[in-house]
């Protein structure tokens, strides 16, 4: 029973943890998506990073790994 306890916990923490990373990934794509939208419609990098809360660099960051910087 113990044993079972033990595994049973383990595969818990497994599940909450996948469910937290998939999370953190789906506001990241978000984030992304929004960063690419707002410079295409011609905004600053330094318009995009105070309207979404981040830093310059995060911006250009996102940007580079779209291929638009």
């Amino acid at each position: 029973s113990d044993v079972m306890t033990a595994y049973d916990a383990w595969i818990k923490q497994g599940i909450e943890k996948g469910i937290e990373k998939g999370i953190l990934q789906g506001r990241e794509e978000e984030q992304s998506k929004a960063v690419v939208k707002l410079f295409k419609k011609h905004f600053t990098i330094p318009e995009i990073a105070d309207i979404m809360e981040i830093s310059i660099e995060k911006v250009k960051d996102i940007l580079k790994k779209e291929g638009l910087l």
